[in-house]
């Protein structure tokens, strides 16, 4: 048997008393973090089941994943999905849907799902400016997000830092010279918020526009938390930041989709969290552009040339926020 058949077997044996025989297999596809089957089920409970095999630094192949059995990290990602499910259902918010968990099978290290009917964001928002409806859908993400933040014991108010945060930058200064006049403005913005008061805790930790899925009714649901910790803010920027600074974005250095545009979905975002301070969100956003200008010139020619392209659109962005 391959190991794509001990997977299939696995699953089977493990929703047979819960979703009935599974009739029809397609995959493993090869994701960006994972291997990802889809299956047909007939019986107690018929339908579509997504089964997610993660994948890590270092493991390049499904055989490798199972040899290294269980994780933690997988088995953790499940039970986030099982609260997720569980919070979504007694919210009762009609614009939110959620991912229902079907089991976790550690033999294979496999995390089982009903297979939502829903696209993903970057797919529903298209090349351009995106649809009217779209600044529902960030309300609704904002209350999703409030509601994950939110979950009893997960969060706790500290001091936003002034020093671990110019650190950081003078840090980077050291390798990237050329960028002084952006370090400098993030210096001056994170000893404006020095001693403010944040809500410190479980982030989703990759907050993308994959992993936001969007039904035809409209419906939210958010997919993947891998559990990291650190400011709220900081979360609700990495999808901000996408959004602004995507491929896209920097193909048409901006044009494709205004700051403007971005900043009504950010309003929309943070008034249905409820929870965000706009200063510190400001600057988030500010940090996870100048980071994604730090990384793009730290990888290759074409990322190199692509820093230099649009090092308009990254000191326009990484400006405004850092002055807000």
């Amino acid at each position: 048997m391959t190991a794509a058949d001990d997977v299939r077997a696995a699953v089977s044996a493990a929703v047979a008393g819960t979703h009935g025989a599974i009739v029809g297999w397609r995959g493993p596809a090869r994701r960006p973090w994972s291997w990802q089957f889809r299956a047909e089920t007939v019986g107690a409970r018929s339908g579509r089941l997504l089964v997610k095999v993660p994948r890590w630094e270092g493991v390049g192949t499904l055989e490798a994943a199972l040899v290294a059995g269980p994780q933690a990290a997988s088995a953790g990602e499940f039970s986030a999905l099982g609260e997720i499910y569980a919070e979504v259902r007694a919210s009762g918010d009609p614009g939110l849907t959620a991912v229902v968990p079907v089991a976790y099978v550690g033999a294979v290290n496999a995390l089982v799902m009903e297979d939502l009917d829903a696209v993903s964001l970057r797919l529903r928002l298209g090349a351009g400016r995106g649809p009217a409806e779209a600044v529902e859908w960030f309300a609704g993400i904002g209350r999703w997000l409030g509601r994950y933040h939110r979950r009893p014991g997960r969060a706790i108010p500290a001091r936003f830092s002034a020093v671990a945060e110019v650190t950081r930058w003078e840090e980077a200064g050291l390798e990237h010279p050329g960028l002084r006049r952006s370090l400098a403005l993030a210096r001056a913005a994170a000893e404006s918020l020095d001693g403010r008061t944040v809500m410190h805790g479980v982030q989703h930790g990759d907050l993308t526009l994959g992993n936001v899925l969007v039904t035809r009714e409209g419906k939210v649901a958010v997919i993947d938390p891998n559990g990291t910790t650190g400011r709220w803010e900081a979360d609700a920027a990495r999808l901000l930041a996408e959004i602004r600074l995507g491929r896209g974005q920097l193909l048409t250095l901006g044009a494709m989709r205004p700051g403007s545009l971005v900043d009504r979905w950010a309003r929309a975002l943070a008034e249905g969290h409820g929870g965000l301070d706009a200063g510190v969100l400001a600057y988030d956003r500010g940090a996870e552009a100048l980071q994604r200008r730090i990384a793009l010139g730290e990888g290759g020619a074409v990322s190199r040339l692509t820093a230099a392209v649009t090092a308009p659109l990254f000191r326009g962005e990484i400006r405004r926020r850092f002055a807000a």
